[in-house]
């Protein structure tokens, strides 16, 4: 599992051409994977939601638009991401809802059971032990509460599969490295794909540290999915 200070290290270093080189070299698919993690989530008027490892504040901006009636909070353990991701809720009049707070997902400065939903997108493959990650979802949220997780699965057998493993350790990591001048950066995130749990493994791990009801919904030929589970 990578290392946390490499990981402050590389997104810093790509902090500010993140979302343009995500919304590129997606063909901006992910903006739709984002925006269905939301509507998984059922968010109703009032309600607490956490985005762990929020990065730039995609995530919370789509909760955002959703429903500007409930209160939101963004953490992440890089900084010069949550300066541009406070840009962007500024500019839609959401941070008088929101806060932002520079945070291990390990280990959460927030009261335990005091939220209804929490999110994370592109972030549990990125932690060091990414099941103290699902442990410290299950820690923040209600009983009762909603869990969603949008990760990258690893690449299967076949053509597809393939085809799918050259653009991610070929292509990605050359046109990233152009774009924002990290290769490192994104060769990390093919290998961090690579060495992933498959969907079955990730939601067993959601059951052991306390979900029920979950479900793993496929995006894109299943280069990606969404995990939802429940809080007992």
């Amino acid at each position: 599992m990578p290392r946390k200070q490499d990981i402050i290290s590389h997104f810093s270093a790509i902090a500010r051409r993140y979302d343009f080189v995500n919304h590129l070299l997606s063909a901006n698919i992910d903006r739709s994977w984002r925006r269905k993690l939301v509507r998984l989530s059922g968010i109703r008027p009032g309600e607490r939601v956490v985005d762990i490892c929020t990065g730039t504040c995609d995530i919370l901006l789509d909760f955002y638009r959703v429903r500007t009636d409930c209160e939101y909070v963004g953490a992440d353990v890089t900084q010069a991401m949550l300066d541009i991701g406070e840009k962007k809720l500024r500019s839609v009049g959401a941070l008088a809802q929101t806060r932002l707070i520079l945070a291990d997902a390990l280990a959460l400065p927030l009261e335990s059971r005091s939220f209804d939903i929490a999110a994370m997108g592109f972030g549990l493959r990125n932690l060091e032990d990414p099941l103290l990650g699902i442990e410290e979802m299950a820690r923040v949220l209600k009983p009762g509460g909603r869990a969603l997780i949008l990760e990258f699965s690893p690449t299967q057998p076949g053509f597809s599969g393939r085809l799918y493993s050259w653009y991610l350790n070929a292509l990605i990591p050359k046109l990233g490295g152009i774009i924002t001048g990290s290769t490192l950066a994104y060769e990390h995130l093919a290998r961090s794909i690579q060495g992933f749990f498959e969907p079955k493994a990730l939601l067993r791990a959601m059951e052991e540290k306390g979900f029920k009801e979950m479900q793993a919904v496929p995006l894109f030929g299943k280069i990606a999915y969404i995990y939802v589970g429940i809080k007992n």
